[in-house]
């Protein structure tokens, strides 16, 4: 129902700026601690800012299917590298 307005567009900015915050934040605390489950969750968040971004691009311009399916391949990587920073 929003997709494509303003206001879709402006969710997914704030995700992306969300996103790197956290990725900022993993980062610091893996930098203290060098612990490897912080690495797989900040690397996590870096391609959920990446996915973010393409998914915005696509919204604002493009609106590719590849871009899309990119987005989903993303996800499944976001998912592993969560999984890999709280399971192991």
């Amino acid at each position: 129902m929003l997709e494509g307005t303003l206001i879709d567009k402006g969710l997914h900015m704030i995700t992306v700026v969300a996103a790197t915050g956290l990725f900022t934040v993993s980062y610091t605390a893996y930098k203290k601690q060098e612990n490897k489950k912080f690495l797989y969750i900040l690397l996590a968040f870096a391609v959920f800012a990446v996915k973010e971004t393409l998914i915005a691009i696509n919204s604002l311009h493009v609106n590719s299917a590849t871009l899309t399916t990119a987005a989903h391949l993303l996800n499944l990587a976001i998912l592993g590298l969560f999984y890999r920073g709280t399971v192991q």
